[in-house]
């Protein structure tokens, strides 16, 4: 951003900078499957002390099928890019990289646990 400012002034780097940084991103995801994350993705993403951003939760059911349940949100996450990508280091940043739906199935397989032994605190 520094050079582009330089090179044609406040106005022109800002735009010269965010055109210059678009065709990149475009030719990230074109050739190499790659996708930036945001600054919103980041933010989660990098775990921190100081971060407010961190979300903690558990969810409680009542009565329900568990493994169909799970089925399902597998099933519907792969409609979307983002839920069904890895996070890897591009050139000392991270960004998101699309898998495939084999490589989406095997990858939640390893990630999806069940536990039937849990009971209940009330």
């Amino acid at each position: 951003m520094y050079i582009c400012i330089k090179l044609f002034g406040w106005i022109g780097g800002f735009f010269g900078y965010l055109l210059l940084l678009q065709t990149i991103q475009k030719m990230l995801k074109r050739m190499l499957n790659l996708e930036m994350m945001n600054a919103t993705d980041e933010m989660f993403w990098l775990d921190d002390e100081r971060s407010y951003g961190n979300i903690i939760c558990y969810l409680k059911f009542d009565k329900t099928d568990v493994v169909k349940y799970g089925e399902t949100i597998m099933k519907r996450a792969r409609i979307f890019p983002r839920l069904k990508s890895r996070i890897v280091k591009f050139l000392g940043y991270h960004m998101f990289q699309e898998m495939d739906d084999d490589e989406y199935h095997e990858a939640t397989k390893s990630q999806v646990e069940y536990v039937d032994d849990v009971k209940d605190l009330d």
